[in-house]
C-alpha cells in the first residue's frame, strides 16, 4: 500500500514537489525503498530512504510549514525526520534521525503538521491503536522574516554549445521583513525538477562561497543563474529552492534554457613550418585563417601562441558571425639554434574545446673558438697560425671568412676562404 503526499503551495510555491510513502517490507527477492520524492510533478522520482532509515514500512509523511526542507515520516519503528531532504537522495546519505521520544511501542500511522496560522507549532502523531501523541515541530522558535526574489522565472535567451557556461543571470533576494523582525538567513541554495545538472549558481547570500553574515532588513544580495546545457537543442528545466527562515522555509525560482550542438573553430593551414633563421632574428609572418564552424554568433575569440612564436597580427578582435573568418598572423623568433616547437590556440568562451595550430621551425646559431694561441708576436718576414674552430647549431650553413684591418705591413689569409657545415659538424680554419 501507498500514499502520496503533495507539498501544500504555501510549503512549495510551484506545488511541484511529492512525496510518495510504501508501506512495504523487503525480502529476499525485492528491495523496497519506502519513501521518494519528485520536485518536477512528478516526471522523474527519486529514492530519499538513505542509508540510516530502518527497514520498516512508511506509512505517512510531513513538511515542516516553516521549513519546506525539514520533513517528518511516519513508520512502524515511530517517526524520523530530516532538516536537509534534497541531500536524502545522495549515495550514502545518513540524512534521517528519530525524532522526538516517548512515543508507545506501535506502528506510526499518521503524521499533521500545525500550519503556520496554527495557535501552537506541533506535529500530531497518529498510532496504532495507541491514541495520538503531539510535539513541537523541529522548527518551534525559529524567528522569521519575510523576502522575496526577482526574477521567480528565469529563461535563459543564450544558447551555449554542449557542455559551455551561459554569461551569468542575476537573481535579487531581497529582505523584505519589518522592524523588529530577524536578519534574513540563508541555510542552503538547492538546484532539483527535470534537469539540475544543466544548472549552477553562485551567490552573495552565504551559501556559495559560503559566509555567515546573514541579510539585513531592506537589504538583499545576488544569486547569479549559469546555464550549462548537457543535451543539445532540447529545453532544460530545473527549480532553484532557496532555503531559509520566511514563512514555508522556501523560495523557489524556475529555471530554462535551450542549448545548442558544440561548436568549435575550423583553422587553414592546420599547421606552420617556418624556414631557418639566425638566432635573435625574426622571420617573416605566416597566416592563419580562423572560422566559426558552429551555427551561432560567437561573442570573442582568444588567441595565444606558445614561445619562441608571437603573434603580430590579429583581426580576432571581437564577435564573429557563424561562418565567419579573421586571420592572425604569427613569426618566429628563435633566440638560440636548434628545431623549436610550439602552439597557436584559438578558444572562446563559447566553445567547450579549443582548436589549435602546431607551429615549427629552427634556429641557426654557432660558436667559435681558437684552437692553440689566439695572440702572438711576429717579427719582419715570418708568419703566424691562429686555428678557428666553428661548431654550427641548429642546422647546416655557408660561412665565408674575411679579415678586419690588419697591423701596417701585414697580409691576412684563410685558407679556406668559405666552409659549409652541417649541425653539429666541426671545422677548422686558418
Amino acid at each position: 500500500m501507498a500514499s502520496t503526499s503533495p507539498v501544500s503551495p504555501l510549503t512549495h510555491t510551484t506545488g511541484n514537489t511529492v512525496y510518495v510513502t510504501v508501506a512495504g517490507i523487503e525480502s529476499l527477492g525485492q528491495e523496497i525503498q519506502v519513501v521518494y520524492r519528485s520536485t518536477d510533478g512528478r516526471a522523474s522520482w527519486n529514492a530519499i530512504t538513505s542509508n540510516n532509515l530502518p527497514a520498516t514500512p512508511a506509512n505517512s509523511l510531513a513538511v515542516d510549514p516553516q521549513n519546506a526542507n525539514t520533513v517528518y515520516l511516519a513508520t512502524d519503528d515511530g517517526v524520523y525526520y530530516t532538516t536537509e531532504v534534497a541531500d536524502c537522495a545522495q549515495p550514502l546519505s545518513n540524512c534521517w534521525s528519530v525524532f522526538g521520544s516517548g512515543l508507545p511501542d506501535a506502528p506510526v500511522v499518521a503524521l499533521s503538521a500545525a500550519p503556520v496560522t496554527g495557535s501552537a507549532p506541533v506535529l500530531v502523531a497518529a498510532t496504532y491503536g495507541r491514541g495520538l501523541w503531539q510535539t513541537a515541530l523541529s522548527s518551534a522558535g525559529t524567528s522569521r522574516t519575510t523576502a522575496s526574489v526577482s526574477p521567480s522565472d528565469v529563461a535563459f535567451t543564450q544558447t551555449p554549445g554542449l557542455g559551455v557556461p551561459s554569461n551569468p543571470i542575476p537573481v535579487t533576494l531581497t529582505n523584505t521583513g519589518i522592524a523588529g523582525d530577524p536578519p534574513l538567513t540563508v541555510t542552503s541554495i538547492l538546484i532539483g525538477g527535470a534537469d539540475p545538472g544543466d544548472f549552477s549558481e553562485t551567490d552573495t547570500c552565504g551559501f556559495n562561497p559560503a559566509a555567515t553574515a546573514p541579510v539585513a532588513l531592506g537589504s538583499n544580495c545576488t544569486i547569479n543563474l549559469i546555464f550549462t546545457p548537457q543535451v543539445a537543442n532540447q529545453k532544460r528545466a530545473a527549480v532553484m529552492s532557496i532555503y531559509a527562515n520566511v514563512p514555508g522555509g522556501e523560495l523557489t525560482v524556475d529555471m530554462s534554457g535551450t542549448g545548442v550542438a558544440p561548436g568549435s573553430f575550423s583553422v587553414n593551414p592546420q599547421q606552420l613550418t617556418f624556414p631557418v633563421i639566425s638566432a635573435g632574428q625574426s622571420s617573416a609572418a605566416q597566416s592563419v585563417t580562423v572560422t566559426n564552424s558552429s551555427s551561432y554568433a560567437i561573442g570573442s575569440v582568444s588567441l595565444a601562441a606558445t614561445a619562441p612564436f608571437r603573434i603580430t597580427q590579429n583581426t580576432c578582435t571581437g564577435s564573429l558571425a557563424a561562418g565567419a573568418n579573421c586571420t592572425v598572423a604569427v613569426v618566429f623568433q628563435p633566440s638560440t639554434g636548434g628545431a623549436a616547437s610550439g602552439t597557436l590556440t584559438v578558444s572562446s568562451t563559447d566553445f567547450a574545446t579549443p582548436t589549435t595550430v602546431a607551429l615549427s621551425g629552427t634556429g641557426f646559431d654557432f660558436s667559435v673558438t681558437f684552437h692553440g694561441p689566439y695572440s702572438q708576436t711576429v717579427t719582419s718576414g715570418e708568419q703566424a697560425n691562429y686555428t678557428l674552430v666553428i661548431t654550427p647549431v641548429g642546422s647546416s650553413g655557408t660561412f665565408s671568412f674575411a679579415c678586419g684591418t690588419p697591423p701596417p705591413n701585414a697580409i691576412c689569409l684563410f685558407s679556406p676562404s668559405s666552409e659549409t657545415l652541417g649541425a653539429g659538424v666541426v671545422a677548422t680554419s686558418w
